[in-house]
């Protein structure tokens, strides 16, 4: 996923590791059950942040 593309969905990652990218700096990363998107699930807002998979991951989402 890619900061500032127009998003509508909430993501869960169930298995796998994924990085946080703001501006192309790292800011911390996602473990499995942790949720990202939120934002986007309640407003359509465009991505705050590129989402980058650290190794092979299986997300669940909710589309708005």
């Amino acid at each position: 996923m890619k900061q500032n593309s127009m998003a509508s969905s909430f993501f869960i990652l169930h298995e796998g590791k994924l990085a946080v990218e703001i501006n192309g700096v790292v800011k911390r990363n996602i473990e499995a059950g942790e949720g990202f998107g939120e934002l986007a699930l309640l407003y359509s807002a465009p991505r705050s942040a590129s989402i980058k998979a650290l190794k092979s991951s299986f997300l669940w989402f909710i589309d708005r």
